[in-house]
């Protein structure tokens, strides 16, 4: 079963999500981050008028399609979305990355991609450029696990994106795991390739090609955030740094210093943060979150 299922997804996929941006009910509420409500308000109109986006998860574990070893870790069995597939299946650092050989999307077509979310009405695309799995779709000089140097299709995927979004005239941004890493920091303590102390430089390094590598970047989205105060202030400080004012960001982070949006995935209506202020809905028809199959199909 495995072995058939990487041959369904020899070509990866992607998951779009729809992305509904909803302004704050009350815009003299407190922002946050170090900006007057008045700056961050002009500066987020954009975000606000846009409201319909796509917003892409893509890399390793769509080769597996949520399973490993004949068992299903999507969510079509009530587990944890497929693109967790490596922590909840516990599949070693050095295994995992042997997906990066499988990962050839010859049919990838950036052009066609922003086409299709621009007649759709979309006005912005984010993609994740590194998600918990610590694989890169970026070409990055601070680690080797990336995809142009671990895979044979060799091309820099968000290159591509965001020169296609300039061309076509939509914002583009970018989603970058800054907390999770399970390949370079590890699954449990002392199993990364590095120190805590190096994955920060890592981190800050990839935030520097990110923000003055790919043109403008209009969305910086972080994602759960750890207990290192020190470590995300400095992240915050470096987006202030080399691209302020451009991008929108996110509070998944420990402090909200750089944020202007809060995302609580899957409860956008439910929690008080959300009610106070601006929050995009990821939402997607397809009931396993972060991944599709051609041979699955949507239930209700």
């Amino acid at each position: 079963m495995y072995k058939r299922s990487l041959v369904r997804n020899a070509i990866t996929c992607a998951l779009f999500l729809i992305m509904l941006t909803t302004a704050a009910a009350d815009t003299t509420a407190p922002r946050q981050g170090t900006e007057s409500p008045i700056t961050q308000d002009e500066r987020m109109q954009w975000w606000r008028e846009a409201r319909f986006g796509m917003f892409v998860h893509w890399g390793l574990y769509s080769v597996l399609g949520g399973e490993w070893n004949g068992k299903d870790y999507g969510k079509e069995r009530g587990g944890a979305d497929a693109g967790w597939v490596m922590k909840k299946a516990r599949i070693s650092k050095n295994e995992y990355a042997k997906l990066a050989q499988q990962f050839n999307p010859v049919k990838f077509d950036a052009k066609e991609w922003v086409s299709l979310a621009k007649d759709a009405g979309m006005k912005y695309i984010v993609i994740n450029s590194k998600h918990h799995d610590g694989f890169c779709l970026f070409d990055t000089e601070h680690t080797d696990y990336n995809v142009v140097d671990a895979t044979p299709f060799q091309r820099d995927i968000i290159e591509e994106l965001a020169d296609e979004c300039a061309k076509q005239g939509i914002k583009f941004g970018v989603y970058y795991s800054q907390f999770q890493d399970w390949y370079h920091k590890g699954l449990r303590r002392g199993s990364g390739l590095m120190s805590g102390q190096d994955y920060h430089k890592m981190v800050q390094g990839h935030l520097d090609e990110l923000l003055t590598g790919y043109g403008d970047i209009s969305v910086l989205w972080f994602d759960t955030g750890g207990n290192n105060v020190e470590a995300a202030n400095s992240q915050g400080a470096k987006v202030r740094k080399l691209a302020w004012p451009c991008p929108t960001g996110n509070g998944r982070c420990t402090t909200s210093a750089a944020a202007r949006f809060v995302s609580p995935a899957g409860q956008e209506r439910s929690r008080p943060a959300a009610r106070r202020t601006r929050w995009p809905c990821t939402a997607t028809y397809c009931p396993p979150w972060w991944t599709w199959r051609a041979d699955r199909s949507p239930t209700t």
